[in-house]
């Protein structure tokens, strides 16, 4: 039984760097999708009675800190092309592997937004009779994508992303330097995660402190696709 068991190991075993990033990153961004637009689909769609706010930040900083640790060995768990750019740009990864982790998260991030909607597909007709719209008492758009308050411009809407991605990455560099105060290894996702959840609680308030170009243009073109049409880009 040993023998069968490390046989089928060794068959499974993936030996090429760059299938095993893309599969990894592929993963961790699955996880991150699907948990963190799950906590956003209960609250909505159970009209706060499932939770609120605080359990929206915290699902996405717990399902950051999942997604981390499923990948962090094999590809540093960037989850998010902004952190891959981040890293080819200071030469930490190649330009080889800044298209591959971009492409496992920006499909990952598409393939788990259809998963969460086939998960709660009967919650949101309850929800909307069947019609979707995107913001709004019924909207459920705001699900799988960040949208900006009214009273937001574009500059605004700019700024606003560009300082809570700096923020992001600023925190996880400093989370991941072995050469700063290096918590236990262990420890690590649940730092980076912590550092989700402390912007969302702290600068969601006018466009949802999206960070991340995959968590946000892969769900919206799910939604774009699945219903909701092309004014989710609007």
């Amino acid at each position: 039984m040993a023998t069968l068991g490390k046989k089928t190991r060794n068959f499974l075993r993936v030996e090429n760097l760059y299938v095993r990033e893309f599969m990894a990153e592929f993963l961790a961004v699955f996880v991150l999708i699907s948990l963190g637009c799950g906590s956003n689909a209960q609250v909505v769609l159970g009209r706060h009675k499932y939770g609120g706010y605080l359990s929206t930040n915290l699902g996405w900083g717990l399902a950051c800190a999942m997604a981390t640790w499923v990948s962090f060995r094999v590809s540093g768990a960037h989850l998010n092309p902004a952190v891959t750019f981040a890293m080819w740009v200071v030469r930490k990864k190649n330009l080889k592997q800044l298209i591959i982790y971009s492409l496992a998260q920006y499909i990952s991030a598409f393939i788990a937004s259809a998963a969460v909607y086939g998960i709660y597909y009967d919650a949101l007709n309850n929800f909307d009779g069947g019609t979707r719209v995107i913001l709004g008492e019924n909207g459920t758009a705001g699900i799988w994508a960040t949208y900006p308050q009214p009273y937001l411009g574009t500059l605004a809407s700019f700024g606003d992303q560009v300082f809570t991605t700096t923020l992001l990455l600023l925190c996880a560099l400093g989370v991941t330097d072995m050469y700063n105060m290096w918590p236990e290894f262990g420890m690590i996702p649940f730092c980076v995660g912590a550092v989700v959840a402390l912007i969302g609680m702290t600068y969601s308030m006018n466009s949802g402190a999206g960070m991340n170009p995959a968590r946000d243009f892969s769900p919206r073109l799910f939604t774009a696709v699945a219903g909701w049409g092309t004014e989710v880009f609007t």
